[in-house]
């Protein structure tokens, strides 16, 4: 897994190594066109991207060539999210089933709950919020904060 704020390009990757022996069949198996490999794959990866821009890839390395074959395209897995969460995005999705009472798997009511905790006193302060600059590990005011040693309880 890669990730970080801190790379040049802000991009967010989960990568699984197939075996060399398997490659082919997850190939067939993804674009059933093909019934034999005509090639011989020396490494092959599986590859689900959740930024810049999500998508899954299969990375197959054939003579020290990588070839990426796109399995399922960003505007495929929109259409599948929206489908299943009626257009919700982000943060009104998780406040939506939490004011339903609905089962959402990547948020417990705790971690919400504690976001609150945390967000309500920032969105109720009266001092206007500084930006956060671009290249900067921890902005100045956040030290200041941190030397305050404020408690948001």
């Amino acid at each position: 897994m890669s990730s970080g704020k801190a790379l040049a390009c802000k991009k967010s990757t989960v990568e699984f190594n197939i075996k060399k022996d398997s490659i082919c069949e997850f190939f067939k198996f993804i674009q059933p066109e093909v019934k034999n490999c005509e090639f011989e794959p020396s490494s092959g990866k599986l590859v689900f991207t959740f930024a810049p821009e999500s998508k899954i890839t299969l990375e197959v390395t054939v003579s020290k060539i990588c070839e990426s074959h796109l399995i399922v395209s960003n505007e495929q897995i929109r259409e599948m999210v929206d489908a299943r969460y009626q257009h919700h995005r982000d943060y009104d999705l998780v406040l939506n089933n939490l004011v339903e009472g609905v089962y959402f798997p990547a948020s417990s009511y705790d971690e919400v709950q504690e976001c609150w905790r945390i967000i309500t006193p920032i969105l109720e302060s009266k001092e206007d919020l500084k930006p956060y600059q671009k290249g900067v590990h921890i902005p100045k005011e956040a030290l200041e904060l941190r030397k305050k040693n404020i408690d948001y309880e």
